[in-house]
């Protein structure tokens, strides 16, 4: 018995050709777009220009065409993008283990060099002493009031930087102690004198210092 074969020839054009005659196929029809090697299946209802193409050959899916289209998805900017990370760009990124790290290093606006120096703020009106001024020394010429708001665990440091004795005032609220002895309240702080207040939780600290009455 002869042997016949068969050749088949699905239905073909270029772009310009399927989008100028945007013909109906038949349902399962296969048009390839001899232009692109790209083709599109049809409904039977759908025209060339309302079809989306089958599939993307291999050959399109090239590193740039991936990142291109998750940027899409993920937004500009993101890690995703091989010149940022989340806005920054990478030599803006500093390495949290490893490598070397060189030039200035600043801090909430202070030089590491400055970083062992504990700030200082000057207090020389009536002052209450608020989240602001935990870790800094403050230079007191009045009296300073401690609120019961204080940050637990925080340190408050005073300085009296004057030649009369101010007071340290247990705010509204406030149990202020006076470390090494059970009394409790007001404290006086002689000229030049130096006092540390340790807030134990937000409504008791605890005062200690030279110059501390």
């Amino acid at each position: 018995m002869a042997t016949t074969l068969l050749q088949i020839q699905l239905r073909g054009d270029t772009t310009v050709g399927w989008t100028s005659a945007d013909p109906v196929l038949l349902a399962g029809e296969v048009g390839i777009e001899l232009s692109t090697g790209k083709f599109k299946i049809g409904t039977g209802t759908l025209s060339w220009n309302n079809l989306s193409y089958a599939a993307a050959l291999p050959t399109e899916i090239t590193p740039a065409a991936l990142l291109t289209a998750l940027k899409t998805v993920d937004g500009a900017g993101s890690g995703l993008d091989a010149a940022l990370l989340e806005g920054k760009a990478l030599a803006d990124v500093v390495q949290v283990t490893g490598g070397t790290m060189t030039g200035a290093l600043v801090l909430n606006g202070l030089a590491s060099a400055d970083l062992q120096a504990m700030p200082k703020k000057q207090v020389d009106s009536l002052y209450t002493a608020t989240t602001l001024t935990v870790g800094k020394a403050m230079s007191a010429l009045v009296s300073v009031t401690v609120p019961s708001t204080l940050v637990v665990n925080a340190m408050y440091y005073i300085y009296n930087n004057s030649d009369v004795t101010i007071s340290i005032v247990q705010g509204t609220g406030l149990l202020l102690r006076l470390a090494g002895s059970t009394s409790t309240g007001n404290r006086q702080l002689l000229s030049r004198g130096l006092c540390v207040i340790w807030a134990v939780s937000a409504s008791e600290a605890v005062i200690a210092g030279a110059g501390v009455l």
